[in-house]
């Protein structure tokens, strides 16, 4: 578990308001690292949870009224604990109010970090075909956005980009088999939060995170092909090589550059 790699940790309680999509997905991601997750969404139910819970998971992918309200509730209680806050903004430009609870959400800024993919990040900045291939564009854009907003940017793709606004970090491991299994996305956010409950630098906690998905995917598929396997067998290896990653290898096989 990557959590052995650090000393005298406990297992941090990770709370997620996810979707049905990604709760297993997350959940078993959460637990192969060393964490103790927990999926509560209802608006009655869900704030308990944020204040008992060590890093908070907004996750806007299965979107409705009550995931709402529970979402602006417990990132509010977050914020007041200082927990870390990671809010997943899935397809939040395909309807006025995902664009408006995002915006909402973002008014509160503390210890929190915003992922998308490149997909999201395009539309949200409303980028011309002209320049979406354009990866050194692409990295200043998302160090302006981080620097405007105050929050920590991670846009995910072929190359992830990480930014607090000061520093950007670019990141170059992976595997296209990832683009294959259901709730890459959501798995990303749970290892970026939980890394996060023990790496205060959130731009930090999103390299480990982003590597450890990342690194384990290209030797998850590695075995895949040495044993003639398909899909399952990348999805279990994948799981495996999360769990006995520790920091030491890991570092060995990040591909990162700061810029």
């Amino acid at each position: 578990m990557m959590l052995k790699s650090f000393n005298d940790f406990d297992s941090p309680l990770i709370h997620h308001i996810t979707n049905y999509v990604s709760a297993n997905e997350s959940a078993t991601a959460c637990l192969a690292v060393g964490g103790n997750p927990i999926m509560a969404d209802d608006v009655a139910d869900a704030p308990y949870f944020t204040k008992k819970a060590k890093a908070l998971v907004l996750n806007m992918g299965i979107f409705s009224a009550s995931k709402e309200k529970a979402m602006i509730l417990c990132d509010k209680i977050a914020t007041e604990r200082g927990i870390p806050i990671v809010l997943d903004a899935v397809a939040i430009d395909i309807s006025e109010r995902r664009m408006k609870t995002f915006r909402m959400l973002m008014k509160r800024k503390k210890n929190k970090l915003v992922k998308m993919n490149r997909y999201e990040f395009d539309e949200l900045l409303r980028l011309s075909d002209l320049y979406k291939y354009d990866y050194k564009l692409r990295e200043q854009l998302v160090c302006a956005l981080a620097r405007k907003y105050g929050v920590t940017i991670v846009v995910t793709g072929k190359r992830d980009i990480i930014s607090d606004g000061t520093k950007t970090i670019s990141l170059n491991n992976g595997t296209e088999l990832l683009n294959k299994r259901t709730a890459v996305g959501g798995m990303v956010s749970t290892l970026i939060a939980t890394m996060a409950t023990y790496e205060k630098d959130l731009t930090e906690a999103a390299v480990w995170g982003l590597s450890l998905i990342n690194c384990a995917s290209e030797i998850a598929e590695q075995k895949m092909e040495e044993e003639g396997g398909g899909m399952s067998s990348f999805n279990t290896y994948l799981i495996d090589e999360i769990y006995n990653m520790d920091m030491e290898r890991l570092k060995k096989l990040i591909k990162r550059t700061d810029h």
